[in-house]
Parts: C-alpha cells; structure tokens; sequence
C-alpha cells in the first residue's frame, strides 16, 4: 500500500492559499513529445493506452507557457490542473509548473 503524501500548501502574493496537487516531476513523461499528440483524457481511450499514446489524467490540460523561446501570456487565475510547458517547434522541451 502507497504511502499518503499530503499536499503542499503554499500561499500567491497575495495570501490566498495554493494548494499543488501533482508535482512538476510526474509530467516528465511529456518531455520531447510533440504537443499535438498529446490527448486529452476526455478523447483517450484504452486503444490510445494500448497503442503508447500519452493520454493525460483527468482533468489536466496543457498551456504553452513559452512557445519558441517568447513568453505567453498566462491566465491570472490558478488552476490547479494546468500543465504549463515550454515548447520548441512544437516539441515539449520542459515541464515548468503545475496551475
């Protein structure tokens, strides 16, 4: 039996609290894949799973928090199941954060 982590409270600049469900780290598996071939959980099936597609948990989705080396613009609000990424031509190069 898995040993229970809590999560990680920590608070925004303005005091509000944050609470990280899942770490950077257990989105490595994103890491030079193509971001188009990413599915989303709501589209995945067991045939994509069978296949060694990478479908993403529920929930999850991904941002582009830097697209070729420029810097988008990210949503104000947290979202605690937004994986920002940083992509180079289309390939995920590296997992920034998680909201």
């Amino acid at each position: 039996m898995p040993i229970y982590k809590p999560p990680k409270i920590r608070t925004s600049p303005y005091g509000t609290p944050i609470v990280e469900v899942a770490p950077p780290h257990d989105f490595l598996m994103l890491v030079n894949q193509p971001l188009d071939l990413i599915i989303p959980f709501d589209k995945g099936t067991d045939e994509d799973l069978e296949q060694g597609r990478i479908v993403l948990p529920r929930y999850y989705f991904l941002f582009e928090g830097v697209k070729d080396g420029e810097i988008q613009f990210k949503p104000y609000e947290y979202n605690q199941h937004r994986v920002v990424v940083a992509t180079y031509k289309g390939i995920i190069t590296e997992v920034l954060s998680i909201g």
